[in-house]
């Protein structure tokens, strides 16, 4: 949606698809996603990827709450302005993590998952594979 549409344009940057999305959550604080209707939230993987403390919604799959600092919560204002202002408190400076070999987000990372994928398919027999 056009953010003049919905006056929010001041409020509000609409970027168009981009390759270098780093770089716009190392400007982030927080990322909330108040959403109602969640399959997996890839984009809450990236946050946390970046090391941003999350404040999602419960319609995420728990298993999308990776780190310490995410927390999913119901869909009530009360609610979201508590947990907000209870990150703000807790600070915003993110952490560096102590340990390099940290696999948490492996998972996620398309070059492990190509890897896996390419070993899975030639470990398979098929009629069409040995020609």
């Amino acid at each position: 949606a056009d953010g003049a549409k919905l006056g929010i344009e001041r409020q509000v940057i609409m970027v168009p698809g981009c390759s270098d999305v780093k770089n716009y959550y190392s400007a982030f604080d927080i990322f909330a996603m108040p959403s109602r209707y969640e399959g997996w939230g890839m984009v809450a993987v990236e946050a946390q990827v970046n090391e941003l403390s999350c404040v999602l919604s419960d319609r995420f799959p728990e298993e999308v709450a990776m780190t310490e600092r995410t927390k999913r919560i119901a869909l009530e204002v009360n609610k979201w302005v508590e947990e907000l202002d209870n990150q703000i408190k807790l600070g915003t400076e993110r952490p560096v993590r102590e340990n390099s070999d940290d696999h948490l987000f492996d998972n996620y990372d398309v070059k492990i998952q190509v890897k896996y994928l390419q070993e899975y398919y030639e470990s398979k027999s098929c009629s069409f594979c040995n020609k």
